[in-house]
């Protein structure tokens, strides 16, 4: 099922949007920000509901099969976690290209990346 995103700044205004095919959540809040502190890194994986996970899981192999259950655990864990903003933006500011951040995978990152660059020109609603 096809769902459309929305990236929100900080304050709510709109960023951009894309086609979202697999992704897990609909609303996505995501902002430019200044690269983060060793020390606030830190704090906000510490409350991660990654952290006692194995790292593998969010890694998979492959892009059929067993690797696509291995995704759908990965987002699954991103799902009820606190962080899931904070990772997200780190992911995106820091270039991640592999594995599940934030809940998005590699692909669906890339197509995000995209709109914040190039966003959509507005609909006018007739």
């Amino acid at each position: 099922m096809s769902r459309r995103v929305l990236v929100l700044d900080a304050d709510g205004e709109l960023r951009g949007q894309f086609e979202d095919m697999n992704s897990t959540y609909m609303w996505s809040h995501v902002r430019t920000q200044e690269p983060q502190s060793a020390e606030d890194l830190e704090v906000w994986r510490q409350r991660s509901a990654c952290r006692d996970e194995d790292p593998e899981l969010f890694f998979p192999v492959g892009t059929t099969g067993p690797a696509l259950r291995q995704l759908e655990e990965a987002k699954a864990v991103c799902r009820r976690c606190l962080v899931i903003r904070e990772c997200l933006n780190w992911a995106l500011g820091t270039g991640q290209d592999a594995g599940v951040w934030g809940g998005l995978d590699e692909d669906e990152r890339r197509a995000l990346r995209r709109q914040l660059v190039n966003p959509p020109a507005p609909r006018v609603s007739q």
